[in-house]
């Protein structure tokens, strides 16, 4: 708070009323009180965003390795897999924790700061940089697959191409999913200072359900396309069951996302928070079932299936978190807020 102002004021001497008196100094002292600066409200712990982050950045540390391997391939593939492959996943990471140096580096500060230093324009330097990542997966999954086309075509297996199309659909959606999600996460954040994000669930969970739904509907099912045609329901049911609902799940946020079932965090009735609620039970039941499902055909899994294992939920487990969050709009508390002065 600044320090008040002082001023000081002198009163002219009594000229008397004819005797030898003379009149006396008076000091007036005048103290003005500076109006109080506003605090910028700390920002809220993302804990949906820290689950998801860990994931992704385990991620794309086994996948820079990967992609510089394969970087070393002949021909325009070594360029394809370095520019397209290892050049994304290793910007994700560094992004990712320059993202983090924000809520550390910068905590209540008016500015963003990453690591350290006031950045002028974090839309440019944090949002734009993931989404050029984001479509440059995007070409390499594209090239991938014209190729896989052409060889097979070339090869006589014509009938292949499609299961080829939904099994990199799948890929590029697990793989590159998640760096859209952080290029729309960061426009949010940094471009129009929004502290929810698309991954967080205190002003805005709709967004985070839509982003985690929408990615999980996608691999599901193109993954089930490829399966269901070599076994039955019956021996993926735990996948069947989870992608539908996650399509259940879509549906709905899409329907509320435009009808205005939903304003921020709260929802206008209470049969439709328990709507949600119900979705929220469900999705928690699908990751558990998948993990019941992947346990009981591995038989004895070891680390490195524990960590798929936490990849898959951290596509589910936000959205579930994110889906307990709303609440029935209470049309009083909302009033007065408008009305606030």
């Amino acid at each position: 708070m600044a320090a008040p102002a002082t001023q000081m004021a002198t009163a002219p001497a009594n000229e008397g009323t004819g005797t030898a008196q003379q009149g006396q100094v008076q000091t007036v002292v005048v103290v003005q009180q500076a109006a109080p600066v506003a605090q910028k409200p700390p920002s809220p712990t993302r804990f949906a965003y820290g689950y998801y982050a860990i994931a992704i950045g385990i991620w794309h540390c086994v996948m820079t390795f990967t992609w510089g391997i394969l970087s070393g391939a002949e021909g325009g593939w070594g360029a394809l897999f370095m520019f397209c492959g290892f050049v994304p996943s290793l910007g994700t990471i560094i992004w990712m924790i320059m993202d983090a140096s924000t809520k550390c580096c910068g905590k209540d500060a008016d500015t963003v700061t990453i690591c350290g230093c006031a950045c002028a324009n974090a839309k440019w330097v944090m949002a734009v940089p993931m989404a050029i990542f984001a479509f440059l997966r995007v070409i390499l999954y594209a090239v991938m697959l014209g190729h896989f086309a052409t060889w097979l075509s070339d090869a006589g297996y014509d009938e292949d191409i499609d299961e080829v199309f939904w099994i990199v659909l799948f890929y590029a959606c697990w793989d590159d999913g998640p760096i859209i999600t952080l290029a729309l996460d960061y426009w949010y954040i940094y471009g129009k200072n929004d502290d929810n994000g698309v991954m967080g669930t205190h002003r805005n969970p709709l967004r985070c359900v839509i982003a985690q739904a929408s990615v999980m509907f996608v691999a599901s099912w193109s993954l089930l396309v490829v399966v269901l045609e070599s076994a039955g329901a019956s021996d993926v049911w735990a996948w069947v069951m989870h992608g539908c609902i996650s399509a259940a799940v879509l549906l709905y946020a899409i329907f509320c996302a435009f009808t205005g079932v939903v304003n921020g965090n709260t929802v206008i009735t209470s049969c439709s928070r328990m709507v949600w609620l119900g979705l929220a039970v469900a999705g928690g039941i699908g990751v558990i079932a998948v993990v019941i499902w992947f346990i009981s055909e591995a038989g004895s899994i070891g680390v490195l299936s524990y960590l798929a294992l936490y990849f898959y939920s951290a596509f589910s487990v936000p959205g579930v978190f994110a889906a307990a969050q709303f609440k029935v709009a209470d049309p009083a508390n909302n009033m007065a807020t408008n009305n606030a002065v």
